[in-house]
C-alpha cells in the first residue's frame, strides 16, 4: 500500500481560568514522494506541529505581558485582531 499524504492534527488546549479555555492547533498535510519512509515523515511532522504549537503557547502561559521579560511585542498581542480593536485598546492605555 503506498500512502499519498499525511496529515495531523496537533491540538494544546490551555486553561485561562474563570471557566475560559484557549485552543491552539496545527494541522499540516504533507505530500510523500515514493521513496518517503512514513514513520520518519509522520515523527518529523509530530515534531515540528508540537514545536510550533508550544512556541504560540509561551506568551499565553506567561500572561499575556507584553515588553522584553515575555518576548512579545504589542503587535504580535494583536495579531488578528481588527484594527479598531487595537486602537480602542491603545487610547485606553493612554488614559492610565
Amino acid at each position: 500500500m503506498y500512502i499519498e499524504k499525511i496529515t495531523v492534527n496537533y491540538t494544546r488546549t490551555i486553561n485561562l481560568g474563570n471557566y475560559n479555555q484557549i485552543k491552539l492547533s496545527m494541522m499540516p498535510t504533507v505530500h510523500l514522494d515514493v521513496d518517503d519512509d512514513e514513520a520518519d515523515v509522520l515523527a518529523a511532522i509530530w515534531s515540528m506541529c508540537r514545536s510550533n504549537v508550544e512556541h504560540a503557547a509561551q506568551p499565553i502561559v506567561g500572561g499575556y505581558n507584553v515588553g522584553d521579560i515575555h518576548g512579545i511585542t504589542e503587535e504580535e498581542l494583536f495579531l488578528g485582531l481588527p484594527v479598531e480593536t487595537m486602537e480602542e485598546t491603545n487610547a485606553d492605555q493612554e488614559l492610565d
